[in-house]
């Protein structure tokens, strides 16, 4: 009877360190969490999206971490062109049994967005999932994916247009000048639902091909949300302009530069735009 009771009593014992080692600590997957931190910007085109990745290694072998694929979606599209991930740490190890925190830079160019999809969304919905690899040391491998979402403002340019050109023919004392004089009336328009400020502008303005004047506008401008102003802007040419000034009644203008937004928002505080406006106007006294 003694004789049966140790053989079963041996017998559950290799009963549970086989059932043990069915499933040791040693094939255990690691876990992990993606983390927004937050958007930086450029322009209002070029954005850059801050993650932390957290892992869990179960394991009792240190493992190296890689990036295996990934997609990010911008308003439910996805971005492809003009984007990079970038694992900040150079060689991203998780140690056996530990954690680690690994710092993301995604970097976008959105003017790769289509157009109607953003349509006037005033904040940007990303989504970026990613399939993260581990090589052990030991000689195994696994793999996790992880998702997450972040939101930032979405910031249009500004609209540049003329809608008046006014030409100082110069009075009888001043009939002996080569310069000549020119008023130009813009109209900006600002489609964002938050108003902005217009801190700086230069210029060169070009008649029916030719370069005529130059200039700069250093005053402050509010533009309010979805409204539109209207200013002006003087030029000096520094050269004489052709004789037939006198007689257009029309030009062919050219009007290229740069200007300097103030938006108020920590995400771009301010950025700076080019502009490159054509088109046929009136010449007016």
């Amino acid at each position: 009877m003694q004789f049966f009771v140790l053989l079963a009593c041996s017998f559950l014992c290799f009963s549970c360190k086989t059932m043990k080692d069915e499933n040791p600590p040693d094939l255990l997957n690691p876990s992990a969490r993606l983390i927004f931190e937050r958007a930086e910007a450029e322009t209002v085109e070029y954005v850059t999206l801050r993650f932390t990745l957290e892992v869990k290694n179960p394991r009792k072998s240190p493992a190296i971490l890689r990036i295996q694929n990934w997609e990010i979606r911008i308003n439910d599209q996805a971005l492809r062109e003009g984007t990079v991930l970038v694992l900040e740490t150079p060689r991203p190890q998780v140690d056996a049994e530990g954690e680690a925190q690994f710092p993301l830079r995604l970097e976008m160019n959105l003017r790769h967005l289509r157009a109607q999809e953003a349509g006037t969304k005033t904040e940007y919905t990303g989504a970026l999932q990613i399939q993260a690899a581990f090589a052990f040391d030991s000689g195994g491998s696994a793999a996790a994916q992880v998702t997450s979402e972040a939101f930032f403002p979405r910031i249009q340019e500004p609209e540049f247009s003329i809608i008046s050109i006014a030409v100082g023919r110069g009075g009888p004392e001043e009939k002996s000048s080569p310069q000549a004089k020119f008023r130009l009336g813009l109209l900006i328009d600002n489609p964002n639902l938050f108003p902005l400020e217009l801190s700086g502008l230069s210029y060169s303005f070009y008649g029916d091909g030719n370069f005529w004047a130059q200039g700069a506008h250093t005053e402050s401008l509010p533009i309010p949300a979805q409204a539109s102003v209207e200013t002006y802007v003087y030029l000096l040419t520094n050269t004489a302009v052709p004789k037939q000034l006198a007689a257009l009644q029309a030009v062919q203008y050219r009007l290229t530069g740069e200007s300097r937004i103030l938006t108020n928002m920590q995400y771009l505080p301010e950025f700076r735009m080019d502009f490159d406006l054509s088109g046929d106007s009136r010449l007016k006294d």
